[in-house]
């Protein structure tokens, strides 16, 4: 026998076992086998280098975008990403508890309600404009942030401001979508183009 060559007090090495015990131990194995094989798989897979860098730059050329505004963003390009991902590589602390404020109150009765604004926009030369619109956010997130020059210009930032609201601005109410539904490329590399002279930008991919 190859065990009494080896070791010629090999009897005192014999254990006897009953079949339940190695069955048993054979469980355990597979068990910790499987653990192992599968220590890749747990938690959140890890965003790549690339993704990281494309949030940190959206957050870089848009600061006032918030974390959901960011993730509307990249929803567009194919990418899910949750927001506490997003929270993390834009370099900001985590958001703020939720609470029931007005803005909260008329996000959520937003689908039954028509927001109108009637605007007044001072021009270069200090001459007073006047404008109706029923877009609740053209002032906060375009008309408060420049100068306009005259009527023409006013109605060149309107229309633009309009167009990117409707084709490109990603909505809460809209489960993040665009009012307008537009087929885009999941796929490609993501080129950044400015709007309203870069005060927001838009993420696409290039064909």
């Amino acid at each position: 026998m190859v065990a009494r060559a080896v070791c010629r007090d090999w009897r005192r090495h014999l254990v006897l076992v009953r079949p339940e015990s190695v069955i048993r131990w054979h469980r355990q194995a597979w068990r910790l086998a499987w653990r192992w094989r599968s220590r890749g798989l747990l938690g959140r897979p890890r965003l790549s280098a690339e993704v990281c860098e494309l949030i940190a730059t959206m957050a870089r050329d848009n600061p006032r975008w918030g974390s959901e505004r960011i993730r509307g963003e990249l929803l567009k390009l194919g990418l899910v990403i949750s927001q506490r991902s997003i929270q993390r590589y834009r370099r900001r602390g985590p958001a703020s508890p939720s609470s029931q404020r007005w803005r909260t109150f008329l996000a959520n009765h937003a689908h039954h309600l028509w927001a109108t604004d009637l605007l007044t926009v001072q021009t270069l030369t200090f001459k007073t404009l006047y404008v109706l619109v029923f877009i609740g956010t053209l002032r906060r997130e375009c008309l408060d942030h420049l100068i306009v020059l005259d009527e023409q210009h006013l109605r060149s930032v309107l229309a633009e401001s309009v167009r990117y609201y409707n084709l490109d601005r990603p909505h809460r109410t809209l489960c993040l979508e665009t009012p307008v539904p537009t087929r885009r490329a999941a796929k490609g590399p993501v080129r950044s183009r400015p709007v309203l002279g870069g005060l927001h930008h838009v993420y696409e991919r290039a064909a």
